[in-house]
């Protein structure tokens, strides 16, 4: 009886320990099945969209959209034809350039990738992508083993 009446005294006590536990285990296995990955991008884009000052008016975008296209052709675009594009931007003297596409194998046409090659040599204020990818599941930037990187081709990274 002695034992019995030491735990009433704590019955709270041990109440308020488990579900502690509970919670414990229940955030850890959260964490590690990215539960909460989906409230966290809702939460960011919500940010982003309250976030209501102007863009840099030094900025210029360029984007390739459907006027683009059917001025210039079907996606994608010769090399050569990025070339004249760059070419045109660095003539009007831009702190630097951003190029937001994938160049991670040689053309078809080694001609055309020679005059975007030059072009970046020329203007020298270019940044190119690379991509990180996973070689097996998702990615985990602390996992250098399972990342992937493709980078621009040989004849680009001199000059980027």
């Amino acid at each position: 009886m002695k034992s019995f009446s030491r735990l009433s005294k704590f019955p709270l006590k041990i109440d308020w320990l488990l579900i502690i536990v509970g919670l414990c285990i229940w955030t850890y296995f959260a964490q590690v099945l990215y539960v909460f990955d989906a409230f966290d991008r809702i939460a960011y884009d919500n940010a982003v969209r309250l976030n209501t000052q102007p863009a840099d008016e030094r900025i210029v975008v360029i984007k390739i959209d459907d006027h683009s296209l059917n001025q210039y052709g079907q996606w994608p675009w010769n090399r050569a034809q990025h070339a004249r594009l760059l070419n045109r931007i660095h003539h009007q003297q831009p702190a630097g350039i951003l190029m937001d596409i994938l160049f991670v194998e040689p053309s078809a046409d080694l001609d055309s990738d020679a005059a975007l090659s030059q072009s970046l040599r020329e203007a020298n204020n270019v940044v190119l992508p690379a991509l990180l990818t996973a070689k097996q599941g998702a990615l985990n930037l602390e996992d250098a083993q399972n990342i992937e990187i493709f980078e621009p081709i040989s004849i680009f990274q001199s000059f980027v």
